[in-house]
C-alpha cells in the first residue's frame, strides 16, 4: 500500500511493543526514525521512544535526552534533555554517562562543573567503556577535575588503548 511501507519484522516488533515491551517500543520508534523498514515518521518515532523511555528503556531514555537537547522532533528544552539523560546514565548506559560528562567537564549546555563531569566519565570507565577510560585519564592528566596524577593518567589512558581508542594510543605516543 502506497505511503505505508512496513516489514515483516515491524509488524512482530510492533505486536510486543503495543503490549508494552519497552525494547521493543524502543526498537520501534528506532525504526521509525531511520526508515529502516517502514516510512520514516519522526513523530511516531518519538512517540514510541518516549513510550520506551517511561518503561525504563535506558536507550529510550538517551534518545529522549538527546532528542530534547537538539530539538530534534520535540520543543528543544534542555531541562527535560538532562532529566533524561540523567535516568539513563544511572542505569548505567555509558552513552548517557559520557553525554553528561561532557555537558559538565567542558561546559557544554550545562554551568561547567569539571568534578561532575570526571565522575560522569568515571562511571562510564569503571563500567570498561573505552571513551570514558580515556577521558578519565585525559581529566588526570590536565588536572581538571580531580588532582593531576599522572599514573592514574596513564592507567586510565593504557586501559583505553588496549580497546583500540585511537585517541588514547595518540595520546600515548605523543606523552608516552
Amino acid at each position: 500500500m502506497f505511503g505505508q511501507r512496513k516489514d515483516k519484522k515491524f509488524e512482530k516488533l510492533k505486536n510486543l511493543a503495543e503490549s508494552g515491551d519497552a525494547e521493543a517500543q524502543f526498537t520501534i520508534g528506532s525504526m521509525y526514525y531511520s526508515g529502516e523498514g517502514v516510512d520514516m515518521n519522526i513523530e511516531e518515532a518519538v512517540k514510541w521512544t518516549r513510550l520506551s523511555a517511561e518503561n525504563g528503556d535506558s536507550w529510550g531514555q538517551l534518545f529522549m535526552g538527546v532528542a530534547y537537547a537538539a530539538g530534534d522532533g520535540v520543543e528543544k528544552d534542555m531541562e527535560e534533555s538532562f532529566r533524561w539523560l540523567k535516568m539513563s546514565a544511572e542505569q548505567g548506559n555509558t552513552s548517557a554517562q559520557m553525554s553528561l560528562g561532557f555537558a559538565y567537564y567542558d561546559g557544554e549546555f550545562a554551568e561547567q562543573d569539571p568534578a561532575e563531569g570526571v565522575k560522569w566519565f568515571r562511571m562510564a570507565a569503571e563500567n570498561g567503556f573505552p571513551d570514558g577510560e580515556f577521558r578519565l585519564g585525559i581529566a588526570y592528566f590536565e588536572g581538571k577535575g580531580v588532582n593531576r596524577d599522572p599514573a592514574e593518567a596513564r592507567k586510565w589512558i593504557e586501559k583505553a588503548s588496549k580497546k583500540k581508542h585511537e585517541g588514547a594510543k595518540e595520546h600515548l605516543k605523543k606523552y608516552g
